[in-house]
């Protein structure tokens, strides 16, 4: 009898140490934030968290943050204006590229941008996405879209009065 039950409490233990083994790995998570309160044509810095949430060192990856764009043809362009990039960051086209350096469990690295977005009669989003290295990553926490919640500034406007329209949509 007592043999037989520590053979079977030698067979749990080991499958329990395989369970926590094939699970051990890195994650890397994206996030975005806002301020709140912007105004149509105001700068605002925007924030983009890549966080590792997974349980072993991350060996990094790129950050890819796509801006909104024009709907103009044959050319498309920002819709905005960027005014800021993160350090070690670059802008191609409508397109802000970071690499993310290995990353430890539980750490969160940060990559601000200022904007400024300007009038649309349709919603202002942007989204960003962390590409890892490899395919060991899930992809279900890799992307995340933030649309812009954004207001007019109050104008004053006298009955009678002539007023000119400055408005450019790409």
């Amino acid at each position: 009898m007592k043999s037989l039950t520590l053979a079977a409490c030698t067979f749990a233990l080991a499958t329990t140490a395989v369970a926590a083994t094939a699970s051990a790995a890195a994650d890397l998570s994206v996030s975005t934030s806002a301020p709140s309160g912007v105004k149509y044509y105001d700068t605002a810095t925007y924030r983009v968290s890549v966080k590792n949430v997974g349980n072993l060192t991350s060996s990094g990856g790129s950050l890819q943050i796509d801006l909104p764009r024009t709907a103009t043809s044959p050319q498309v362009y920002t819709l905005g204006q960027v005014t800021a990039l993160p350090p070690g960051c670059s802008l191609a086209a409508s397109r802000i590229t970071c690499s993310v350096a290995s990353t430890k469990k539980g750490v969160t690295r940060n990559y601000d941008f200022g904007f400024k977005a300007p009038y649309s009669a349709g919603p202002i989003t942007f989204s960003a996405r962390i590409v890892p290295p490899g395919t060991a990553d899930p992809a279900s926490n890799n992307f995340t879209t933030r649309t812009l919640a954004l207001s007019g500034h109050p104008t004053a406007v006298t009955l009678g009065a002539g007023y000119e329209n400055r408005h450019c949509t790409g």
